[in-house]
């Protein structure tokens, strides 16, 4: 499900590392100065090496990759992937810095065994942006596991579950058929590489255009999977670099056609099921009414995008308003919501109700007024 991935091969990441902090060092601005007062910072608080404890063990690769999304937000659906010396020096570096954390935050995470993997939480404010810059920063709450010997890190545990699902079924990008003939144009000792996957991409990408932009993007969506893989290389030669574009063409008028059958049939489903979830109103409330509905179902307490729990064993999740009322409330299994889920306003009154099968919205939700009266219901 890899749709954008962004891989950097140093050789040596100790010795990239110093070479990047010499070049920071002797351009003597403030970034330097802010990096190298929080580093002292980090250290001071948790007794520490920076160099030794989290970035002794990194081998010679990192890539960040950005899965197809699945619903959770963009940001959750990122991963971080660094390849480590060996997973055992890895993992004693990480306990260490995760005991050390324990000891002196408040911060509670127990640690959960998936499939053999487990997985957990390193609480450190903005430790990647700090030590690899803005674009690493983007991995803010760091949940990680350990496959064989690379360190995953992602901002949802929900991200890090998929991936060891994909591994263990053989579902990566090393066993697609798709990827290995694309691969054959590529050359394989690069330092950078830039891969994208136009098909899972597109739902990620989308994100970042403006409304126009976006269904001009939707609207030609058959040409943009026309090209379904694209590369962009550079790899060292002598004191420079060569640079290489890759670009899959894929025209069949076939492929095309079916792409849009496939797209009619789907919006035809909507179109059903959207029809066959509202319910039979009066005509001159029917505006007002579709506008509280769309207004219920977007909102954000409706479409969860995320749950960070401090415990993955958790069975429940519960939020309250400011005078300790309950806001909403929702089971929890395995980390995803699952069971019922209700919501309440300001005067306990119940103002959505509906049930949660392994993070997606199940049977009928319905959906009620300040009063108590139901105002709509919709199957999923």
């Amino acid at each position: 499900r890899a749709g954008l991935v962004t891989a950097l091969n140093t050789g040596d990441f100790a010795g990239f590392y110093d070479g990047l902090e010499s070049q920071m060092k002797e351009t003597k601005n403030a970034k330097w100065n802010e990096y190298e007062e929080n580093v002292k910072k980090i250290e001071r608080f948790l007794k520490i090496s920076v160099k030794d404890d989290f970035l002794g063990w990194i081998d010679d690769e990192i890539c960040m990759v950005q899965t197809q999304p699945i619903g959770m937000g963009r940001e959750n659906e990122l991963a971080l992937f660094l390849k480590a010396s060996s997973g055992s020096n890895a993992k004693s570096s990480l306990d260490k810095i995760g005991k050390q954390i324990k000891k002196r935050t408040p911060v509670k995470f127990k640690g959960l065994d998936y499939k053999g993997y487990e997985i957990k939480f390193l609480s450190v404010k903005g430790l990647f942006k700090l030590l690899m810059g803005d674009f690493f920063g983007k991995i803010e709450k760091p949940y990680y596991t350990i496959i064989d010997d690379y360190v995953i890190f992602s901002n949802h545990p929900q991200t890090i579950k998929s991936i060891i699902d994909d591994y263990i079924n053989k579902q990566t990008l090393s066993h697609s058929d798709n990827y290995k003939r694309f691969e054959k144009s590529l050359n394989l000792d690069n330092s950078l590489l830039i891969y994208v996957n136009t098909s899972m991409a597109q739902g990620y990408l989308t994100t970042f255009l403006d409304g126009e932009a976006k269904n001009d993007v939707n609207k030609n969506k058959k040409y943009f999977e026309a090209f379904p893989n694209l590369a962009f290389q550079i790899s060292a030669n002598g004191n420079g670099f060569d640079t290489k574009i890759v670009v899959d063409y894929l025209g069949r008028a076939e492929v095309i056609k079916e792409q849009e059958t496939a797209e009619k049939e789907k919006l035809t489903k909507q179109s059903t099921a959207d029809l066959s979830g509202i319910m039979s109103i009066d005509p001159e409330t029917q505006d007002s009414i579709q506008l509280s509905i769309k207004a219920l179902e977007e909102s954000a307490l409706i479409g969860i995008d995320e749950i960070i729990l401090e415990d993955l064993d958790v069975k429940k999740q519960e939020e309250t308003f400011e005078n300790g009322d309950t806001k909403l409330e929702f089971g929890i299994k395995d980390g995803l919501k699952h069971g019922n889920y209700t919501e309440y306003n300001e005067k306990g009154e119940v103002i959505v109700k509906g049930q949660f099968k392994k993070d997606q919205k199940v049977g009928t939700w319905r959906f009620y007024d300040e009063n108590g009266n139901l105002v709509s219901k919709k199957k999923f």
